[in-house]
């Protein structure tokens, strides 16, 4: 045995010094490999996990929609550090992608494909949702400073802000001017920009949060964001000329919370969360709240709208500690698509 050791033992060391150099090999491979998937304009969306206030694990996940794959992190193996502390939203303008974190205080641009961060915008207070008009500037609004900041996005710097009474959510354009909800103050603000200055506002009780345009570029804000205020939850159609509501849409139930108002690609559906996907035509003559999709026991948090296709996504936040779910449907309603997420799945950016 002692001698059949002896003539196997030159084997075994070469077989092991192959096993290691090829070990070697593959490790040196995986290891220049940030694990970063393919992101294909068109084919993909990316998810934005808020992560636990103040445990600074905030994500981004991107799915591909053609594979139904979802990939996690992607931020943090491009960076090798995390976003930061509440990843509240994302804008994408020209080839740049622009990441909120909320309760860091700052904003960071990034490539939509290589996720590798050019710049940081730091020093806001509790930034929330941008927007950006033809002229280079963008718009951020904030929970807590009581104006909407002015960035320039080709020198990625602060340049002014716009005075406001209280929090401001959601921010988009309408026409020649952005406009911004004011869930405090239960308006909602249009800054004109080419002015940059405030030029009009007008009052949506309660508490407005989120907008959306229609097909015939009339604006839709839904009120009823904070159950505190126990006024009847609202959708306004808001004229494009004027700037003055055309009609008023009651929502069902004082006690629920409503969200995440977004149109269908064509704009002649509205959906909504409150508790469950509500679904409403935006003929404002046959607008009537309807119950959607069920959500079954789920937390529903997040919710968008496919511009392609129409399907439409919403995310689970589960218990908003354990990571959550996304889930695809068709623009019937029925499910195609489960997938885990990251910690509390809020914000949907397709790309």
């Amino acid at each position: 045995m002692i001698q059949q050791f002896f003539r196997i033992f030159p084997a075994l060391i070469a077989a092991t010094l192959t096993a290691f150099l090829f070990s070697s090999c593959e490790k040196e491979d995986t290891e220049s490999d940030n694990g970063l998937p393919d992101i294909v304009p068109g084919e993909g969306l990316f998810l934005l996990n808020e992560g636990n206030f103040g445990w600074g694990n905030a994500s981004l996940s991107y799915y591909d929609k053609i594979n139904k794959e979802i990939h996690h992190n992607l931020y943090q193996k491009a960076n090798n550090e995390q976003p930061g502390d509440v990843l509240q939203s994302a804008h994408i303008t020209g080839n740049e992608l622009w990441l909120i974190v909320n309760n860091s205080g700052k904003v960071i641009v990034a490539d939509p494909v290589s996720l590798e961060h050019t710049h940081v915008i730091s020093g806001l207070t509790s930034p929330r949702y941008m927007t950006t008009a033809a002229n280079a500037t963008g718009y951020i609004t904030d929970l807590y400073a009581g104006k909407v900041h002015i960035v320039d996005t080709e020198q990625k710097t602060v340049k002014g802000y716009v005075e406001v009474d209280g929090w401001t959510e959601e921010i988009i354009m309408f026409g020649d001017y952005a406009v911004t909800t004011g869930v405090e103050s239960g308006r909602i603000y249009a800054i004109d920009t080419g002015t940059n200055e405030l030029t009009d506002s007008l009052d949506v009780p309660p508490g407005p949060v989120s907008m959306t345009t229609d097909h015939q570029g009339h604006l839709w804000v839904l009120a009823g964001g904070d159950p505190l205020i126990k006024n009847r939850p609202m959708l306004y159609q808001v004229d494009k000329e004027s700037f003055t509501i055309l009609g008023e849409h009651p929502l069902p139930g004082e006690e629920t919370t409503f969200s995440r108002l977004v149109s269908c690609p064509d704009g002649k559906t509205l959906y909504f969360l409150g508790g469950d996907v509500y679904s409403m035509s935006a003929d404002p003559e046959a607008a009537s709240p309807e119950l959607f999709i069920e959500a079954d026991g789920r937390i529903f948090y997040g919710l968008a709208v496919d511009p392609d296709n129409g399907d439409i996504y919403v995310s689970d936040a589960v218990d908003y500690v354990q990571r959550g779910q996304m889930l695809r449907h068709n623009p019937d309603g029925s499910l195609t698509d489960i997938q885990d997420t990251g910690i509390i799945p809020g914000g949907f950016t397709f790309y």
